[in-house]
C-alpha cells in the first residue's frame, strides 16, 4: 500500500487498496483455482468417501476466495502495513535458481519420475486399533485382548478341493495338521485353528475313524464343525487371527502362509486357496485408499500444468 507505482500515488488510501485488490483479484484467483483443481482431481477416483473429500474441499477454497476478497475490499485500507526489512534485500537464493536452472529443471523431473516410478509399489504401512491415545479405554481393551487372547485381526483362508469328501480322509488332514502347526510358528499369528483341532490330540489314520468323529460332531445341537468344514467335506476353513502389526508385516506373513499352503499340498496342484476376514481386507483396502489419493494428485499436478499453459501460452511457463 506504501510502496506503490506513480499512478496510484495520487489516490487517498482506499481507493489506492481498492485498485490494488483490482490488480491481484485475477493472481488471487488463479492461485485458488489451482487449488482447487488440485483437490477436485481426487474426485475422479473410484472411492466414493475420497471424490467427496475432493468434491468439498475444492468448492471450499474457490468460497474461501470469494469471501477474502470481500473481507479485502471492506476492511483492507484500514490496515497499517509496515514492509520487513528482508523484503529490500538481496535475493541472492533466487539468483542461484535462476544461473542453474537447467540443472533445477532436470534434478526435478528426474525426481517426479522416480517419485512415480516408486509409488506403483507402495505400502501404506499402518496398524488397524492404534488411532486412538494410549489412554483411551477401547484402545486399552482392544490391545488386551490382542495380547492375552491370541490376537485380535481376523484372517480366513478357505482350501476349496476339487471333489467331495476330500476333507475327510486322514492323510489330508493329517497335511492341514502340519500347515496349522507352520503357521503358528509365525509370531504375526495369534490364533491358526481349524477342523483337525476338533479330532483329538491325535489325528486318526483311519478315513472311517474321521467319518464317525464327523458324524459324532453331527448329532450336537451346535454342530461346531460346520463352522470349519462344509457339509460335502470339499472346503475347509483356516480360521487365524493375527496381532494388530503394520501393513507391510501384514502382507509378508501372508505372503508366507500362502507360500506355506501351497508347500504342504503340492500334491494336490488343484487345490484353491480363497482370503478373507479382516486381516485381508482392511489393509488391502488402506493400500487403495493410499494409492488412489497419490494417483488422484498426479492427475490434479497435470490438470494444473494444462490450466497454467493456457493462461501463460507458454509450457515453459507453466
Amino acid at each position: 500500500l506504501h510502496e506503490t507505482p506513480d499512478k496510484y500515488s495520487k489516490l487517498n488510501l482506499f481507493k489506492r487498496s481498492t485498485e490494488i485488490i483490482k490488480e491481484m483479484m485475477l493472481p488471487n484467483f488463479l492461485g485458488s483455482l489451482t487449488t482447487a483443481l488440485g483437490f477436485f482431481g481426487l474426485y475422479l477416483v473410484d472411492i466414493p468417501i475420497i471424490k467427496q473429500y475432493g468434491l468439498v474441499v475444492s468448492v471450499a477454497v474457490l468460497i474461501s476466495w470469494v469471501l477474502s476478497q470481500i473481507l479485502l475490499f471492506a476492511f483492507m485500507y484500514l490496515t497499517r502495513p509496515q514492509l520487513r526489512k528482508w523484503s529490500q534485500s538481496k535475493s541472492l537464493w533466487s539468483l542461484y535458481i535462476l544461473n542453474n536452472r537447467k540443472k533445477i529443471i532436470f534434478g526435478t523431473v528426474l525426481l517426479v519420475f522416480i517419485s512415480l516410478y516408486h509409488a506403483r509399489s507402495m505400502k501404506f504401512s499402518g496398524r488397524l486399533f492404534n488411532d486412538l491415545s494410549e489412554s483411551d479405554p477401547a484402545r486399552a481393551v482392544t490391545e488386551s485382548i490382542d495380547r492375552e487372547f491370541g490376537g485380535c485381526v481376523p484372517y480366513d483362508l478357505v482350501l476349496v478341493a476339487s471333489s467331495n469328501d476330500f476333507w475327510k480322509n486322514s492323510e489330508q488332514l493329517g497335511i492341514l495338521n502340519e500347515t496349522l502347526l507352520a503357521i503358528r510358528k509365525n509370531p504375526e499369528v495369534g490364533t491358526a485353528i481349524s477342523v483337525v483341532d476338533f479330532l483329538g490330540p491325535v489325528l486318526p489314520k483311519n478315513s472311517l475313524v474321521v467319518a464317525e468323529k464327523l458324524f459324532l460332531f453331527s448329532m450336537a445341537e451346535k454342530n461346531p464343525i460346520r463352522n470349519f468344514l462344509t457339509e460335502d467335506a470339499r472346503s475347509v476353513r483356516l480360521a487365524l487371527r493375527f496381532h494388530d502389526v503394520p501393513t507391510d508385516k501384514i502382507f509378508d506373513i501372508q505372503d508366507k502362509i500362502r507360500k506355506t499352503v501351497k508347500e504342504k499340498f503340492q500334491k494336490f496342484p488343484a487345490l484353491e486357496i480363497k482370503e478373507s476376514g479382516l486381516g485381508h481386507l482392511s489393509h488391502n483396502l488402506n493400500q487403495s485408499v493410499s494409492r488412489d489419493l497419490v494417483f488422484g494428485f498426479r492427475d490434479s499436478l497435470l490438470l494444473i500444468g494444462l490450466l497454467l499453459a493456457f493462461v501463460f501460452k507458454s509450457f515453459r511457463w507453466a
